[in-house]
């Protein structure tokens, strides 16, 4: 009777013709075979040995970890050891030796001579006092043999002696042999324990790569079978390398497949006299031990409590329904504030486990296909793990779960940057988690194929989500715009996850923050009085607009620093009064009162200075009345992205930074920060780098103000696949929450600005809701720029100059149009026209205590500026 075609690793195979002469066999190599229907589930051994006879092979040698020949795989042991006996060469023994019995242990004796008339000839020599003394010698020696024998588990010439006689066999084409060796690693290993052994150890070694691998004849094969952790790497590295040695095949067993298990539950069914309904299905069911002996175990398990008619109810083993229990997870349930949404898909999950638990009693062993898998995405603090712990008592209650309790992870805890290190992880994760529910946080980050480990993970997660179905529940929990990258990484993840499992758990409203609010203050024993209400609700609601806020969370962190503030001002009241309201915001006056000087002392920007002020003071009448009760629901602290708009040299990016320092000292952004850019600075090295350095700028202003100057080059046109990088980073990274308290200004042309944002994307537009217009300076303005500059450097000038810097002006402005520099073009005539007083105070040799060597004179003014020197300085 021939091999199984459910055989995990022999069917299709013949031992005789199989291509490869040399295995290496690994993996679950303690777990039994079934192998047919005559011979039932059988040990590696006995199935090779068994596969070996129905081959046609002559001759089978086991050699177990102790180096001991064993020949009981064959019909007839005896006839096989004299088989295996008779191929060898006989040599005379040796008077006073012992012959090599087969299957015995052999001496070890002191070097004699092949010759066999040499001992006689030194008896008659008179040699007998020197003959008693060699035996003295050989016995002290045999001694000293067996205690090494003793110490090292087993005689080590022995095995070497018997490796060497099945080499004769191995070389030897009249007999087809198999010779089957059991962890050569743990002979090895046990060999070395006695240093007087290791050249022994190292000689076996050589033989088995030399003498056996390497002149192994067409009738013979070897299998080595790896047991003991170890084994196989030791096999792979220091024994019969794959580089080296090309045509050993290296067979690692996995565990049953369905077929397998169903072919020997049909022959225990039939020899033990009881019925299992639906083979086909708990077979497949029962793959989840991944050993065919868990397998049968179970089975036996159930007919030993007395069961003769076998169904999916009894294999799966699960709880029956507790109603009292389910009835408790869901008030919990319905305490939490919002998740409607969520609330109403668990009662149609509900439906479905009640109608899966019920097909089960009635003996249904058709389990359903689909999967009760859960997605659940939504910003921090909105209950996503909050929602998922309660899955697993749900679940059980239901008497879908065999157990009420879960398992959390994360996915940067799964992934590694090691080679195979993230499939088995999650291969991990998964089986301690059986029976239950596993929690996957962050999961989104599996989705990402730019970082090491994802795809392992996701291969390893895809068949065992599948396979473990109907015994466990895997929760993937994360944000929901980057769960779909996620499920784009394998075309199994959309049927594991399907649509009816993602739950979104929305963003809470302003009056459930309100009412987390409330119920929190009360499970800490305190209540807020009636006229306070007003303003922590004010306080709440500016909060929740900062990043990070994380929703109930932020709630909760919240109420802990009021409480704190409250209860260190030294009030043992439970009643929480108007005096116990924080600022909404952190302001710090000093830096606002710094920037408004600043504002205020710049030339030439009076519309620029009033659009600024006014909001600032839009600003403050919003928080003002917040803080008092009023108009709570219109708190905004982000005060809108910006457009600064005009020519060149018109104060545009040092307005930005006083901007920044306002929106700080209002308390409307987090951190003082001000970062400025421009494409030059985003362009990266290589493509692909730009998006890098796009990110780079995004975190340096995190919180507080991006600036971008002259942003209308920031894309140059169809082909500038450098500007598509930056537009579309930005673009998403805009709307990001991450960024939602940042404030990004773009500066430059308006026009150009204005045709850049409708060409990219014409929604950009809407982003930038705020437009500050920048005019260019008037000759005037110029005039006294100047003289600003002048003045800070402690410098006077001759009656009339200013009037001449002012002509000058004119006379640029009307060369040079929207280019003209303004400030850029007054910075650097100024800086000229002092290069040319100090000129000629340096040629008129004029005095050091002289009152005029810091005064300017008209004579000193420039005649013009060369082309390359009036850059456009903003």
């Amino acid at each position: 009777m021939s091999v199984s075609e459910a055989h995990r690793f022999l069917h299709g195979k013949l031992p005789l013709s199989d291509p490869y002469r040399v295995w290496v066999v690994s993996g679950q190599t303690q777990d039994v075979f079934f192998h047919n229907y005559f011979h039932g589930c059988l040990k590696v051994r006995r199935a090779l040995e068994i596969w070996a006879l129905e081959g046609g092979v002559e001759l089978t040698l086991f050699i177990d970890r102790r180096g001991h020949l064993s020949f009981d795989g064959n019909s007839d042991p005896q006839e096989a050891e004299q088989i295996f006996g008779g191929l060898r060469r006989r040599r005379p023994t040796p008077p006073g030796m012992k012959p090599y019995e087969p299957g015995g242990t052999t001496s070890t004796a002191a070097p004699s001579s092949s010759n066999p008339h040499e001992t006689t000839r030194s008896a008659q020599n008179g040699g007998g006092a020197r003959t008693e003394a060699t035996t003295h010698s050989q016995q002290n020696a045999q001694e000293e043999a067996e205690r090494a024998r003793e110490a090292a588990g087993g005689n080590a010439m022995a095995v070497l002696n018997t490796f060497g006689r099945v080499s004769q066999l191995l070389h030897n084409n009249r007999v087809s042999n198999l010779v089957i060796v059991e962890d050569f690693y743990l002979l090895q290993r046990s060999l070395r324990v006695v240093p007087a052994n290791i050249p022994i150890a190292n000689d076996l070694l050589t033989m088995v790569q030399t003498d056996w691998v390497g002149q192994l004849s067409h009738s013979s094969r070897i299998c080595f079978l790896c047991v003991v952790p170890g084994s196989q790497e030791y096999m792979e590295s220091e024994v019969l390398p794959h580089k080296r040695y090309p045509q050993v095949f290296y067979n690692e067993l996995d565990g049953p497949k369905d077929k397998e298990i169903q072919h020997a539950l049909s022959r225990l069914a039939s020899r033990h006299g009881f019925r299992i309904l639906r083979e086909d299905a708990i077979a497949q069911t029962l793959t989840r031990h991944g050993h065919l002996s868990t397998a049968l175990g179970t089975i036996k398990r159930i007919v030993n409590q007395g069961q003769r008619e076998i169904t999916m109810n009894h294999v799966l083993n699960l709880p029956s329904i507790n109603e009292t229990a389910v009835q408790q997870v869901k008030d919990q349930l319905n305490t939490m504030a919002g998740l409607q949404e969520v609330k109403e898909k668990l009662l149609r999950l509900e439906k479905k486990a009640r109608s899966f638990r019920s097909k089960l009693e009635n003996g249904d062993s058709q389990l359903p296909e689909d999967t009760l898998h859960l997605v659940i995405t939504g910003n921090p603090g909105v209950g996503k793990t909050t929602v998922a712990r309660l899955i697993a008592p749900f679940f059980h209650a239901l008497g879908f779960l065999r157990y009420d309790g879960f398992k959390e992870t994360t996915a940067s805890t799964i992934l590694s940057s090691n080679r195979n290190q993230s499939g088995e992880n999650m291969q991990r994760q998964i089986e301690e988690a059986i029976g239950g529910v596993l929690i996957i946080d962050e999961a989104h980050q599996l989705g990402n194929k730019e970082t090491m480990g994802t795809e392992e993970a996701v291969a390893a997660l895809v068949p065992m989500a599948w396979n473990h179905r109907h015994e466990l529940v895997i929760i993937l929990a994360g944000y929901d715009n980057r769960m779909h990258d996620l499920y784009n990484m394998d075309q199994g993840m959309e049927r594991r996850f399907p649509e009816s499992g993602r739950l979104q758990c929305a963003d809470y409203s302003k009056s459930e923050l309100w009412t987390i609010m409330e119920q929190d203050f009360e499970k800490r024993g305190y209540t807020m009085a009636p006229d306070a209400q007003p303003h922590f609700k004010a306080l709440l609601i500016g909060r929740s607009l900062r990043r990070g806020f994380s929703n109930a969370g932020g709630v909760k962190n919240l109420v802990g620093d009021i409480l704190e503030r409250f209860e260190a001002s030294g009030s043992s009241s439970r009643v929480l009064t108007r005096q116990a309201v924080p600022p909404i915001v952190r302001r710090n006056a000093k830096i606002y009162d710094e920037a408004m000087q600043r504002l205020n002392a710049m030339q030439g920007l009076e519309p620029v200075r009033e659009a600024v002020q006014r909001l600032m003071q839009s600003i403050e009448y919003d928080l003002t009345e917040a803080e008092h009760g009023r108009g709570a629901e219109t708190v905004a602290l982000h005060p809108g992205n910006m457009l600064l708009v005009g020519s060149p040299g018109t104060g545009k990016s040092t307005v930005a930074g006083i901007i920044a320092d306002l929106l700080f000292g209002m308390g409307c952004i987090e951190r003082q920060r001000y970062h400025r850019v421009a494409r030059g600075e985003l362009i990266g090295r290589f493509q692909g780098y730009t998006t890098a350095n796009v990110q780079a700028a995004l975190e340096q202003a995190r919180d507080g103000v991006l600036f971008i100057d002259e942003a209308h080059q920031l894309h140059k046109g169809e082909w500038d696949s450098y500007g598509d990088e930056i537009i579309s980073e930005l673009n998403e990274k805009i709307t990001h929450p991450d960024y939602s308290g940042t404030v990004f200004i773009l500066g430059g042309y308006e026009e150009a600005i204005d045709a850049l944002l409708q060409r990219v994307d014409p929604g950009m537009t809407r982003r930038f809701p705020r437009r500050i217009r920048f005019p260019s300076f008037t000759p005037q303005a110029c005039a006294r720029l100047a003289q600003t500059h002048l003045e800070e450097e402690n410098y006077q000038w001759e009656d009339g100059l200013m009037s001449q810097i002012a002509r000058r002006a004119e006379e640029e402005t009307q060369r040079k149009g929207r280019h003209f520099g303004n400030a850029g073009w007054v910075e650097e005539f100024v800086k000229e026209a002092l290069a040319g007083m100090k000129s000629r105070i340096v040629q008129s040799r004029m005095p050091a205590g002289h009152v005029d060597r810091r005064r300017l004179m008209v004579c000193d003014l420039p005649d013009g500026l060369a082309e390359d020197t009036l850059e456009e300085i903003d």
